[in-house]
């Protein structure tokens, strides 16, 4: 079947580990429920989804209302563009109004929703509540019985709920990577995750109706997986180390760890100034290509203030102190080149008169800049935890936190929302409750064993 299923779906080699295919959390996607019988639309179909005969539309201060109200609340809360995608003009607010002629033509005041950052407003507390139920952590399960009962606190009880009647988890780096509705989320099989972030989801796992989901990627640094290639790279460039002197000679994409890897790196392949002053800590983070470039660095950095006095009598006297220096003599000097090679980097020319074109097809085989290559050197560098605290660098723990409050403040924890019956439970359970505390003061008023009372007769 699995095989058959393949064939059908694009995939004819069927090569494929899923056993238990992913689903959509929600059968029926938010705003996808065609409206019959109406001929008042003003919006045929939503300019970004196409999706028909939309329910509700947004209006902004521009006027236009060609976005269907998913896409309008999915613009704003996921993906903080508050442009409007027709004109680009910048609405600092947006109602959400009724699908037709009338409703769109007329101006109308708005509701805020819990969420006011997100800066929609809603023309009826029926469109508030559809709205708010796409951040609800609610069970979409038709034969749950937690669907139509209440919604969860916090995602974590929506993720306890799933695994342990349903069995079935959501992909921790979708939850922040994709930018989608809680609803619109996949649903996997706890022994299939390790597949998704291998393999990805295309249409012979989801089908060809619902986008396909590329393979995450990993950094091998960190042990952590990322949604895509563009959140990895961004990821390598804050928390680890590039060589600008190997992206130079078109080495593209070598990353270090931490600087400890970085500095024995330098030491290995490049020439190292090592003087107190161009260190950080114990770690060597200036180096040049040459030892030409090295050398001129210390004679223009590190010259002792002996020696700068020693060369002006000596120049009085006609004579030059100096050093040897290997230069090659050409239609420019040493320094108009390394000044034009300073100010120009990305030319078509790099040290040594070699085409930069000649340097990149030797190296192409070690990839573009969209590629990471996780670097290590040959030896093993002595990092110590206060020189890593003093560099700033980060730590495992310090980005496992900041993920998780990402995770906090995408998916912050709601008001559960309970129904008549739930409510009239709640209701009786206080009730009682306050039965009991009044009689445990009235007999607190009873005279002890023993005692008596001046009071009359204790009603």
């Amino acid at each position: 079947a699995v095989s058959l299923r393949c064939m059908l779906d694009g995939n004819p080699s069927g090569m494929t580990s899923c056993k238990v295919f992913p689903i959509l959390f929600r059968d029926v996607s938010p705003g996808s429920e065609l409206q019959y019988g109406r001929s008042d639309f003003a919006v045929a179909s939503c300019l970004v989804c196409c999706q028909e005969m939309p329910k509700y539309v947004a209006k902004g201060r521009c006027g236009h209302v060609e976005v269907c109200w998913v896409c309008a609340v999915r613009l704003r809360a996921l993906l903080k563009d508050v442009r409007c995608p027709v004109c680009t003009d910048e609405l600092p607010e947006v109602t959400l109004v009724t699908n037709s002629v009338v409703d769109t033509r007329t101006s109308s005041s708005g509701v805020p929703l819990r969420e006011q950052r997100f800066g929609v407003l809603c023309a009826s507390s029926e469109i508030r509540v559809e709205v708010e139920q796409l951040f609800d952590y609610t069970c979409h399960y038709s034969t749950c019985g937690k669907s139509s009962a209440s919604a969860f606190t916090t995602l974590a009880d929506l993720k306890k709920h799933l695994l342990e009647f349903h069995k079935r988890q959501f992909c921790e780096t979708c939850l922040i990577g994709r930018n989608v509705f809680l609803c619109e989320q996949l649903l996997y099989d706890p022994e299939d995750v390790k597949r998704h972030h291998q393999e990805g989801d295309g249409a012979y796992t989801i089908g060809k109706a619902l986008p396909p989901v590329a393979r995450h990627a990993y950094c091998k640094f960190c042990r952590r997986a990322f949604f895509s290639q563009e959140d990895l790279l961004m990821h390598m460039h804050k928390r680890h180390h590039i060589c600008k002197l190997c992206d130079r000679i078109g080495r593209r994409g070598h990353f270090y760890c931490d600087f400890s890897y970085l500095s024995l790196h330098y030491e290995e392949q490049h020439h190292v100034c090592m003087h107190e002053d161009c260190k950080r800590g114990s770690y060597n983070l200036v180096a040049f290509e040459n030892q030409d470039d090295l050398r001129i660095h210390e004679l223009t950095e590190h010259r002792p203030a002996s020696s700068i006095g020693n060369c002006k009598r000596s120049s009085q006297r006609g004579k030059k102190q100096g050093v040897r220096l290997q230069l090659q003599i050409g239609t420019a000097s040493y320094r108009d080149a390394r000044e034009e090679r300073s100010r120009c980097p990305d030319t078509n020319r790099v040290p040594g008169g070699q085409d930069r074109a000649a340097t990149q097809v030797a190296t192409a085989s070690q990839g573009d800049s969209t590629h990471v290559f996780f670097m290590w050197t040959r030896g093993q560098p002595v990092a110590r935890h206060e020189e890593v605290e003093a560099t700033g660098e980060a730590s495992g723990d310090t980005a496992s936190n900041s993920e998780k409050e990402r995770e906090e403040y995408r998916y912050p924890a709601r008001p559960q929302k309970i129904g008549p019956w739930a409510r009239r439970r709640v209701v009786a359970a206080s009730a009682s409750s306050t039965v009991v505390a009044h009689g445990q003061e009235r007999n607190s008023c009873l005279p002890a064993a023993g005692e008596h009372s001046d009071q009359g007769l204790w009603s």
